[in-house]
């Protein structure tokens, strides 16, 4: 038996009703989701980093002698329910300092103080909640490397964390 696809029925520009014409009911107007990565961890993350170092944090690329990056890697379901799920959320924390090509004890205290205090304002974090509002609980920092590129000394931190997200139906 040979099954024939109507690639037609799958061109928005050809069929801008295609979800009505399946009889389903998307509902995605504006206020049904929430961007829960974005909203809930990477602008919670942002603020709680940028509160303790004030140092710039960036999403695309490191700049300057020093610089936060923070890279979305992962979202997974942890537990589905009726009325929502709980995900894990994992992200990379980059912290960079160009080291003008040295490489000695005091940049390498400088870049392990770093990452030391990322993990213990992650521990001071764990169950993040800003005035009644829930972003996320079981934060951590799960795995750190550290790695020298030519004149640059990188320190990567895993940071991990979970969400429960209630759907509005």
């Amino acid at each position: 038996m040979a099954i024939v696809l109507d690639r037609e029925l799958f061109q928005w520009e050809l069929n801008p009703t295609l979800w009505e014409a399946e009889e389903k009911t998307w509902n995605l107007t504006e206020g049904v989701y929430e961007n829960v990565l974005y909203d809930r961890v990477v602008d919670s993350l942002f603020t709680i980093l940028a509160d303790e170092f004030h140092i710039p944090i960036y999403f695309d690329s490191h700049r300057g002698n020093q610089s936060f990056l923070i890279i979305p890697s992962n979202d997974s379901i942890i537990a589905p329910y009726n009325f929502g799920q709980d995900r894990e959320y994992s992200l990379i924390i980059q912290y960079q300092l160009n080291s003008g090509g040295t490489y000695n004890r005091n940049t390498m205290k400088q870049i392990t103080e770093i990452s030391e205090r990322v993990k213990r304002l992650i521990y001071n974090n764990v169950d993040y909640t800003v005035s009644n509002v829930y972003h996320w609980n079981n934060a951590n920092i799960s795995e750190i490397t550290h790695a020298r590129l030519d004149s640059i000394l990188q320190t990567s931190m895993q940071f991990n964390c979970s969400s429960t997200e209630m759907s509005p139906n």
